[in-house]
């Protein structure tokens, strides 16, 4: 079965099938992705003194593209992710993060989310060292999922997160009942 989608009119396959049956996500010179249930035909480019990024959401009919005059690779992606960030709505899953990183931020938790461990593991003073680092940072300019994972039933998401011009990663990991067992914010060099 090909995997299909209309672009422009045309039904482009967005899956290429290799000969020993697996299949890649790219087709026509284009990267294909499904991030938070978006689809999203991406390519970047570079040379000397400069970076670039076309991103292309057939289903909402928008594209991103930028360029920038500058070989420091974070810049065009950086750009693009606050882009990203103010174009497209969260799904549920990622509001949900978004919520949780800002209540981390504030040092008020819903512990309501939290498995009983961490409940205990989360103590006022572990909630305020969270606060402490993080609201200096100020409101979110960026954030995005980069993984996620199911094993044995706990799945694990992790988030890209650019505050105050620093990025983050969130870390979440949740068990079958949604509820989070497992919660660090880390710096991303």
């Amino acid at each position: 079965m090909l995997s299909r989608s209309v672009f422009a009119g045309y039904a482009i396959n967005y899956t290429a099938h290799l000969a020993n049956g697996s299949t890649y996500p790219y087709t026509l010179g284009l990267f294909v992705s499904h991030e938070q249930g978006v689809l999203r035909y991406y390519h970047s480019g570079q040379g000397q003194g400069f970076e670039a990024i076309n991103m292309i959401y057939p289903d909402s009919s928008r594209a991103i593209i930028v360029l920038t005059n500058t070989s420091a690779k974070p810049t065009f992606m950086k750009i693009a992710d606050e882009l990203i960030y103010l174009l497209f709505p969260p799904s549920a899953d990622g509001q949900f993060a978004q919520t949780l990183f800002a209540e981390l931020q504030s040092g008020s938790l819903d512990d309501s989310i939290l498995s009983e461990d961490l409940k205990q593991y989360l103590t006022p003073s572990r909630l305020r060292e969270y606060s402490s680092s993080l609201t200096p940072l100020g409101p979110v300019e960026a954030f995005s999922l980069s993984h996620t994972q199911t094993t044995d039933g706990l799945r694990t998401r992790e988030y890209d997160v650019i505050a105050g011009g620093k990025r983050l990663r969130l870390h979440l990991l949740l068990l079958p009942n949604n509820k989070v067992e497992d919660v660090t914010v880390s710096d991303v060099q």
